[in-house]
């Protein structure tokens, strides 16, 4: 029997109001846009929970039904669903009379197994002498640009009662049809109503990784971990690659070869698969993880399970009883993930242990196919799923691990693999990590930087890492080289310390992450969504697939092409109608159009919606991540709202603020903290708001119905401090402030001039043209500049023309 923690809750039976049968269809309507459709001429339809669907027990919904002939019409208050005998099945009418053919011809796709050997999306081998590049084709998701995406779930195996996964009894048909139009985030949180939801990923993940395929030592691996200490660069999860057990060395070890044991009996001598730690590299290992756990690291180990346990293991003795078999035979455990006495002895034998000594999740790194005993399981299905499980035993769980089909976003993180060093690699993850999210899966982790083959690159690398930290996870990683590393400082001529800069404001982040990732769990919503999510009828949507919006507020545009001349980048944005902030530059512009941003090394284009909250952590040294007493806050001018989601001994904080444009040059602000937020406000909480579109302004506080006076600044903008918060309160700040887009887009022109590598006596003639211009139009004093065209586009980009 399987251990009971590794059995999933799921309830598969939909309630009999909700079926329809016609001919040798049965038809449940899930939702009043979501309905599943199977075909089988022995009328044996499946009520049991697959790979993918888990929950089909909905509240009868309410629909009418016609049937006339080869035809059954099934209408809900949204949609008519048609099912007739012929192919595709049939058909689904809007109630605006549009009519589309379930044939999923415009599905916009979701994501893919993996990146390995992936030079952008070409997946790239040297077959002898010939170099191989194919393709990949991006799996299908759940939207349609046309309305309605299809999900065909017949080839799914079962994932029984009793927790084991079965064999699926082959049918001739078992889709669902998501019918959601344009609706796009409703499509995703129907899909995790069949699903399950997205669990809440640990607050720890969120900040910076660090990883490289590296045979550390013990002394090596703290060595690092204190440099970074000191360098105050702040990493939250400590990776050790495989070779903390025996891998290279093993044979050498262990005397495989020599003793005559290299055969099949013994399971050979590869060292891809190990469960012993490798004492020459880690003669204390309990020591090793005590310590990166008292540097606020959290630590997970690489697993390649495919060679089971082999006799040479210090838990080969126990695993072997728990097989029944006799360990003076040296027989080789094969690993076997449909055997439920393998799977319990598994978890108990080979890793709990060493979770209670300090390992605090897996990186499953599965690369041995797709097959296993039970016809259509995929081992790494199992492994993700029950992984996770026995993770969530003790804690919130995590895993690392491949993706494997619609489904998998219960099971984070994904591992996109082993990808290219380059440009390439680069261009195509923005739109992937987006594309994603159409299938519901919202939290990859890439190898930022990219993982083996091209060559160092310092800018390259710089912009992997401004990516990396706009990304779900920034996970710095790479291949097995003694002259490769993600060391900040392996990065010269003033790289690495814009690497170092970028990953402080990661580990700042985390507020504002951690809330994103409560928004996915609780409201269905990924951290990195494609454009069209928020504009679905806008064609430009569509186009800009090198773009995103992360966390709801921020529009991210990463550089993902090598720089022109002096250093700068050019990046094509659409900004959406609206006004938008760059976080970074402070530019600010009006939207609907297409702007040439470009940026030194030192920035990337983020722009902040109207009305956008941005939470940062207001530490600047040390690893913590827990909820911070002091945050740094971004308020932009306009009208939204942002809930800051916390928790503190597992109890949710929610913090809602709402801005309101009152007036042409007044902005009001309110802030409303639940009572249930006591864990996160403690006695000394505190906001520094910053209102990142006013310089100066004269504010006025309401705190709970009485008038204070506000402690104010404005250096560089205007922020107010608010000090002593609790849970419960109100507070209301509005902000009356005098606003001349003239003088400041001259004055953001000549901070431009600043940093422009030119001859001083052109920026003088400049400076002096701008500052004396009378309604001749700026943009023409900028086209005759003379200056280099790079240098021209950034000053038009600076004054929004």
């Amino acid at each position: 029997m399987l251990d009971g923690h590794l059995k999933a809750h799921t309830a598969p039976v939909a309630d009999k109001e909700n079926i329809v049968y016609f001919k040798d269809y049965r038809i449940t309507v899930l939702s009043d846009r979501l309905f599943r459709i199977e075909k089988d001429r022995a009328g044996e339809y499946l009520d049991k929970a697959t790979r993918v669907v888990w929950f089909r027990d909905m509240p009868k919904n309410r629909f009418s039904i016609y049937e006339d002939g080869n035809e059954l019409q099934i209408s809900t208050d949204l949609v008519t669903l048609s099912v007739n005998d012929g192919e595709p099945f049939g058909t689904v009418v809007f109630r605006d009379g549009k009519k589309v053919t379930l044939n999923d011809s415009e599905n916009l796709l979701g994501t893919y197994r993996t990146l390995d050997c992936c030079n952008g999306n070409l997946y790239t081998v040297w077959d002898r002498d010939t170099l191989m590049q194919t393709p990949i084709k991006l799996e299908k998701g759940v939207l349609a640009k046309n309305g309605v995406a299809v999900f065909d779930d017949a080839a799914s195996v079962i994932l029984d009662d009793d927790g084991l996964i079965r064999e699926r009894p082959e049918t001739e048909a078992d889709i669902y049809v998501f019918a959601f139009g344009h609706d796009y985030r409703a499509a995703i949180r129907e899909l995790y109503m069949i699903t399950g939801r997205v669990p809440l990923v640990p607050r720890f993940a969120l900040g910076n990784w660090w990883s490289r395929y590296h045979d550390y030592s013990q002394k090596e691996y703290l060595h690092l971990m204190e440099d970074f200490e000191k360098d105050d660069i702040p990493f939250t999860v400590a990776t050790v690659d495989m070779d903390w057990h025996w891998s290279y060395s093993l044979d050498r070890v262990k005397h495989i070869t020599e003793d005559g044991k290299n055969d099949d009996l013994h399971g050979h001598a590869n060292g891809w698969t190990g469960y012993s730690w490798n004492t020459e590299l880690f003669p204390d290992y309990r020591s090793f993880l005590k310590k990166l756990h008292e540097m606020g690291l959290r630590v997970t180990l690489n697993l390649h399970p495919a060679d089971g346990v082999r006799y040479f293991e210090d838990a080969y003795e126990e695993m072997a009883k728990a097989m029944d078999i006799d360990p003076k035979s040296e027989q080789q455990i094969r690993f076997d993930i449909t055997d439920e006495k393998f799977i319990n002895a598994y978890f108990k034998v080979l890793h709990k242990p060493y979770e209670h000594e300090g390992v605090d999740f897996w990186w499953i790194d599965w690369q041995q196919g797709n097959n296993s005993k039970v016809k259509g399981l995929d081992p790494l299905f199992a492994l993700n799923h029950y992984h996770f499980a026995d993770n969530a035993k003790e804690h919130l769980p995590l895993i690392l691990s491949r993706y494997c089909g619609i489904g998998s976003h219960r099971y984070p993180l994904g591992f996109s693999g082993d990808t290219h060093v380059t440009w390439e690699t680069l261009k195509f993850l923005p739109y992937f990590t987006a594309t994603a999210s159409n299938a519901g899966y919202s939290w990859w982790s890439h190898d930022i930087g990219g993982h083996m083959a091209g060559g160092k690159d310092n800018e390259l690398n710089v912009r992997f890492v401004q990516f990396g930290v706009f990304s779900p996870i920034n996970r710095l990683h790479c291949s097995n080289s003694l002259t490769f590393t993600k060391e900040p400082s392996a990065y010269k001529n003033g790289t690495g310390k814009i690497i170092e800069s970028f990953l402080r404001l990661r580990h700042r982040m985390i507020p504002f992450l951690y809330s994103a990732a409560y928004e996915t769990h609780l409201n269905g919503r990924a951290l990195t969504e494609p454009m069209y999510y928020d504009h679905p009828e806008e064609e430009e949507a569509y186009r800009a697939r090198d773009q995103y919006m992360f966390g709801g507020n921020l529009l991210v545009a990463p550089v993902i092409t090598r720089s022109e001349n002096y250093g700068m980048a050019e990046t094509k944005v659409w900004l959406p109608h609206g006004r938008w902030t760059d976080i970074f530059t402070g530019d600010e512009h009006n939207g609907g159009k297409t702007i040439s941003a470009v940026r030194y090394m030192d920035s990337i284009p983020v722009f902040a919606k109207e009305g956008a909250v941005f939470v940062l952590d207001a530490r600047r040294h040390g690893n913590a991540c827990d909820t911070p007493e002091k945050l740094e806050i971004m308020l932009f001018n306009g009208d939204g709202t942002y809930t800051l989601h916390e928790d503190k001994d597992g109890v949710r904080s929610d913090t809602c603020f709402e801005l309101v444009k009152t007036g042409e040059n007044r902005q009001k602000l309110t802030i409303r903290t639940t009572e249930e937020a006591a864990g996160a406000y403690r006695e000394n909480r505190c906001f520094e708001l910053f209102f990142k579109n006013i310089e100066s302004g004269n504010v006025t506080l309401i705190r709970n119905g009485i008038k204070e006076e506000p402690c104010t600044d404005d250096n560089k903008c205007l922020s107010v401090t608010l000090s002593g918060l609790k849970a419960g309160e109100e507070i209301e700040m509005e902000v009356g402030f005098a606003a001349d887009n003239e003088e400041r887009i001259k004055r953001a022109v000549l901070r431009e001039l600043t940093f422009f590598e030119c001859e001083t006596s052109v920026k003088d003639r400049l400076t002096h043209e701008i500052l004396n211009n009378r309604g001749s139009c700026l943009k023409d004093i900028f086209l005759d500049s003379g200056l280099p065209w790079i240098f021209i586009k950034r000053l038009l980009e600076t004054a929004d023309f």
